[in-house]
This record gives C-alpha cells, structure tokens and sequence, in this order.
C-alpha cells in the first residue's frame, strides 16, 4: 500500500475543516440558549411579537386576557405570552414588552423572565423588574403597555397601545 499523495491529504483536511465548521454554525449555542436557526421573534423598535395582531379579545376591554390578579403577589413578574410581562409592585399591576430592545428577541422563550427581572439569552441584557435596562447591549428600556383590569380581577394587556413606565393600576 502506498502512501497518501499530497492531493490526497489536502483534500481529506478540506472535507473535515468544511465539515466541522458548518456543524459549529449550525447551532443550538449550548450556553446561550439562543437558537440560530430560529430568527428573533420579535421587532425591537416597537417591543411587539412578530405574530401580534393587536390583542385576541374581539369585545370590551381591548387586548388579550393575561390572568387574574389573584395569580401575582407584590414582587411578581411574570411572562403571559404575545411578548408580554405582566408584573405587580406596591403601585399596582403593570404589563410590558418581552422583546428585547437589541435584537428582539423574546426573553420568554430565549432568557428568563421572573421576579429578579428579565434576561436575554441571545446577546446578554439585562433588565431590571421595571424593564429598565441594566447590562447591554440593549440600549433602551422595555415598552410598557395599557392595562385594564375587570371587577372580577381579569387582566386584559394591549399591546397596541404604549404608556409610560410608571403606569399602573391599583389593586
């Protein structure tokens, strides 16, 4: 048996080098959690999901129902899908974005959205409960959005609709 020529060699190590560098591109990123063949999923502009059409419930009131406040004690913050956080503090109930300002990214499904605040997996934000940002990349805060609460204690989020970051409603 003779030995490999040198086309030969060069040839297999292309094949290998070719090989190993599409499986390290390909993802999942072990550590970050962030998928690369799934897209961010949402617009880091406007703070909404891709796939938000402005709320689900077709009467009074507008948005989407996001649970009971019976659900959320003082503290609590928690993601309630449609790239939305509802939170609760000693001012009231509060919804806002869970799209990433960087590159959005929805924290509840790449991160973690809890009562310490929300986290990106992607790229390694950081917010605060509030949705301020405090570790970047992301460069702004989260939008917070309208919220209205019925007599029995449903909460209703709509994500068309944007208000300041100290809105709240009383409980």
């Amino acid at each position: 048996m003779s030995a490999p020529s040198r086309r030969d060699l060069m040839t297999t190590f292309a094949i290998g080098a070719c090989a190993c560098g599409t499986a390290a591109c390909s993802g999942p990123w072990p550590d970050s959690g962030y998928d690369s063949a799934s897209p961010p999923v949402g617009n880091p502009d406007t703070g909404t999901a891709n796939n938000d059409t402005g709320g689900g419930n077709t009467g009074t009131p507008s948005g989407f129902n996001a649970g009971n406040v019976s659900q959320f004690s003082t503290g609590d913050l928690a993601a309630v899908g449609n790239g939305a956080a509802v939170g609760r503090d000693s001012g009231g109930i509060y919804a806002m974005s869970t799209i990433c300002t960087h590159a959005g990214c929805d924290m509840s499904r790449y991160g973690s959205v809890d009562s310490s605040g929300m986290y990106c997996s992607c790229h390694g934000s950081q917010f605060d409960t509030n949705g301020d940002v405090t570790r970047g990349p992301a460069g702004r805060a989260e939008n917070h959005y309208q919220v209205t609460v019925t007599g029995s204690g449903d909460i209703y989020v709509d994500t068309t609709q944007t208000v300041s970051q100290d809105t709240r409603v009383s409980v």
